[in-house]
């Protein structure tokens, strides 16, 4: 089943990063602002792996200030890069697919 949630990661995570400009919107900025610590918490207490990434990345993909996976990729980068540095090497791992 890791395979799968590998997988899942890869396809919503690499292809998107390709593309991804690391530009925040006004709009996608105030919403990475607000959810950045609800979010560093959420990474606290179930670690950075493709699961919980994926999780928080599904959940930054449906808000409306986003428009596209290379967007919501954008948010998700801005807020760990930003708001909980120390998981940002893991997420780029998991970006890259390593």
């Amino acid at each position: 089943m890791a395979g799968v949630g590998t997988a899942i990661a890869a396809a919503l995570f690499v292809a998107p990063a390709a593309d991804a400009d690391d530009r925040l919107s006004d709009s996608e900025q105030y919403l990475a602002d607000a959810m950045s610590d609800v979010v560093c918490e959420y990474f606290d207490n179930n670690g950075m792996n493709n699961a919980s990434a994926q999780h928080i990345f599904d959940i930054v993909n449906r808000q409306r200030e986003v428009d596209s996976q290379q967007d919501a990729v954008d948010v998700l980068n801005y807020m760990v890069r930003e708001y909980c540095p120390s998981y940002w090497s893991a997420l780029a791992a998991i970006e890259s697919g390593s």
